[in-house]
């Protein structure tokens, strides 16, 4: 079969590559406006759709629970996603006694009453990119070096940011697109208030596992319905029970037809970022350092958790979002190492490189050289305590949720003294402060003691593995601290990761 996709981003630095029969184009369209749309290679793969029409039905599409992707499908706030995207809200539903099992056997509400809060989630609808590019560039004309120009295009994208959602109806980003080339300020609507419909049991959702996941084909039933809702007076707010099913601008219609040879299919959505104008000696520290790195921390750990679960119904429960999640890495960081390596990835950037200095001469190819002797050098020093960096780094977000909620909170500290353009990560400005109250009023939900400890411990032991001079000075006392604890939880702990 043959089929003609065209792959579109509802936000900037996205792009995918589809590899199937027939005639596929790759690349980056942003929905920024029907200008940026390449409508005659549409119009010649088949499209029969007009810009004006993408641009309205991309107001279907919607950004799920700060990642994943899902599209209306009914004028009701009804929307589609995948069922890996609804699980971190199964598995936090399943965790409450009242919705025990809910994991297992999957969910139907009957009736817009029966539909369940999914906590932690929202929507983003995107309204408008704004290319904000010629204000950002004035901010830093005229200063000597790059910190200062990188630091004065920071704050005036913060100022754009703030002017953007000074009203309070709209929560505004800041994106850089192709390395800085160009820099939007996106406006969303952000609603809070999202509930379960409808997912299947988990036998469909991931059946076979993740035998095959991010593989082609695929067999799975990884599906699942979501509705959004507003207040009665169409005000975006949290959860009560008297809020309205949102209406959508817009929404997708599912057919019934199917797909049909030589059929014009397009995939609008929030892909992830990709790295393919990474340096070779940026492409050679990822496959040598970073995917180790994850192999190494994520394999060893999916083992204990796994254990622990097997052994503890209340683990099993509480932990299955990040047991799902560490098994999507493993796989992931697996299978595309093995990709890159057997695509020779590394030499096919040598070889891009050498093509494009031959195309310079004189003081350009000496500046590319320049740039990329900097790059390099800055690539040899990170390895060096790139693994301390790292562990630290999953430590305080991936695995421990009491830990990270300490972390959390200590940082919400320190950052509260700040102005809001100070704050370098979105997470500490105060849009944001819902999801700190929401996380911390449910996490005696998402903590077992058994589960906390062992993944303390096994963090601990791989810091206390590394050497030389950025070895972490404070794991002894940290370790004799915690000696007693650690040891009187060893045995168990091992026998359940067993």
């Amino acid at each position: 079969m043959r089929l003609t996709i065209f792959t579109f981003a509802c936000l900037t630095f996205a792009c995918l590559t589809f590899v199937l029969p027939g005639r596929a184009d790759e690349g980056m369209f942003t929905l920024t406006g029907v200008e940026s749309m390449p409508l005659r290679d549409l119009k010649a793969a088949g499209a029969e759709i007009r810009g004006s029409e993408i641009i309205k039905l991309s107001k279907a599409v919607v950004q799920v629970a700060g990642g994943g992707s899902g599209s209306f499908v009914s004028e009701s706030g009804l929307v589609v996603t995948n069922h890996h995207v609804a699980y971190r809200c199964l598995a936090a539903l399943d965790a409450m006694d009242e919705h025990k099992g809910i994991l297992e056997s999957g969910f139907v509400a009957h009736a817009r009453g029966e539909e369940l809060p999914c906590p932690g989630y929202y929507l983003l609808l995107l309204e408008e990119t704004r290319n904000v590019t010629p204000q950002v560039r004035k901010a830093s004309v005229g200063l000597p070096d790059y910190h200062a120009r990188f630091e004065a295009e920071r704050l005036a994208k913060e100022a754009l940011v703030a002017e953007c959602q000074a009203d309070g109806r709209f929560v505004c980003e800041a994106s850089s697109l192709d390395g800085g080339v160009i820099e939007n300020i996106s406006v969303y609507t952000r609603l809070l208030d999202v509930r379960l419909v409808y997912a299947p049991e988990k036998d469909i959702g991931k059946y076979g596992g993740d035998i095959d996941n991010w593989m082609y084909p695929r067999h799975t039933g990884d599906y699942s319905f979501l509705r959004a809702y507003v207040a009665p007076d169409g005000k975006a707010g949290a959860y009560d029970s008297a809020n309205i099913a949102y209406e959508p601008e817009a929404s997708l219609r599912i057919s019934e037809l199917g797909v049909g040879d030589g059929d014009f299919v397009m995939v609008m959505g929030y892909p992830g970022r990709t790295k393919r104008f990474t340096t070779a000696s940026g492409t050679s520290f990822y496959l040598e350092e970073s995917v180790p790195a994850a192999l190494e921390t994520y394999g060893p750990m999916l083992k204990l958790l796994e254990g622990l679960a097997g052994a503890y119904v209340d683990v099993e429960r509480r932990y299955a979002g990040l047991i799902a999640g560490l098994n999507n890495a493993t796989k992931y960081y697996g299978e595309s190492q093995a990709g890159l390596v057997a695509a020779g990835l590394v030499e096919r950037k040598v070889k891009e490189t050498e093509e494009l200095r031959s195309t310079l001469k004189g003081e350009e190819r000496q500046a590319l050289d320049d740039a990329l002797s900097a790059i390099d050098s800055l690539y040899t020093e990170y390895r060096s305590y790139h693994r301390l960096f790292y562990v630290l780094g999953r430590m305080t977000s991936l695995g421990s949720n009491s830990l990270a909620m300490a972390h959390t909170l200590h940082k919400w500290s320190v950052e509260k003294q700040k102005p809001e353009a100070d704050r370098k990560e979105d997470r500490y400005k105060e849009k944001n402060v819902y999801a700190l109250y929401e996380k911390s009023n449910r996490l005696e939900l998402t903590v077992d003691f058994r589960a906390e400890v062992a993944i303390l411990t096994y963090y601990l032991r791989i810091l206390s593995g590394l050497s030389g001079s950025y070895r972490a000075s404070c794991l002894p006392d940290l370790l004799t601290e915690t000696d007693a604890l650690l040891a009187g939880l060893a045995k168990e702990t091992m026998r359940c990761a067993r």
